[in-house]
């Protein structure tokens, strides 16, 4: 009787027991999703990337494909533009040149004169580089542009050429000045004037300076001036042109 008793509650244990074991061994439930709030906003879309055209591919040129010739400026001085060998001989050069026919005085166009103010800048500079035979023949470029003006650039040069130490084509500049000079007071009805007769009057005393004869002169001018002193020329036509410092 008292084992029969004891076996309901080994049996009640037991029961128990298997329950809660199978409790444990049971996985705890998932947790629940959580949902996305409503005001959330959506991410920005990635930029499109620029639309960069590639660079163009550079065309070849052949080696031997030379650039376009520029083409050639318009001068109002072509002489300018002449090439002078400088093996040429100044005296050569300046005993070549005829005076111009006559000494018109006619007016000269701007562009003319524009152009003799150049070459005579030009043949300047060409003489003060030891260039005599370009620097002569610009000078004389202008004589031929400026005939009017003959007897004037002709003593510039022979300054010049003085100057530089060319005293043999220094001569022969001056001569051509004083006879440019004689044909002028052998024209007509010209009046002798200071400035001429003085002019006439330093070619002379650079031409005596730098032992060269005087020519004899054909005018009334040229006669003036080799029968008087530069300094008695200079007191006589004062008024006129005065004398130098």
């Amino acid at each position: 009787m008292r084992t029969a008793a004891t076996m309901p509650v080994l049996v009640g244990v037991l029961t128990v027991g298997l329950g809660l074991g199978a409790g444990w061994a049971q996985e705890p439930p998932a947790a629940p999703p959580v949902p996305a709030p409503q005001d959330a906003t959506p991410p920005a879309p990635a930029p499109p990337l620029p639309d960069v055209a590639p660079s163009p591919a550079p065309v070849p040129v052949p080696p031997n494909t030379a650039p376009p010739a520029e083409a050639p400026r318009a001068t109002t001085c072509p002489r300018l533009n002449d090439r002078v060998s400088e093996k040429l001989s100044p005296i050569q050069i300046l005993s070549e040149h005829n005076l111009p026919p006559g000494t018109q005085k006619s007016a000269l166009s701007a562009a003319d004169m524009k152009c003799v103010e150049s070459l005579r800048a030009a043949g300047k500079k060409a003489i003060e580089e030891k260039k005599a035979a370009l620097g002569i023949h610009r000078y004389l470029a202008a004589v031929e542009t400026a005939p009017a003006l003959a007897s004037d650039i002709y003593r510039e040069l022979g300054y010049e050429l003085d100057k530089a130490a060319y005293p043999k084509p220094a001569i022969q500049a001056y001569l051509k000045a004083w006879k440019a000079l004689d044909v002028e007071g052998v024209k007509a009805g010209e009046k002798v004037n200071g400035a001429m007769v003085l002019s006439m009057a330093d070619i002379r005393d650079s031409l005596a300076r730098l032992g060269a004869q005087v020519p004899t002169p054909n005018s009334e001018l040229g006669r003036i001036v080799v029968a008087n002193s530069t300094r008695s020329l200079r007191e006589k036509y004062f008024s006129s042109f005065p004398p130098k410092p």
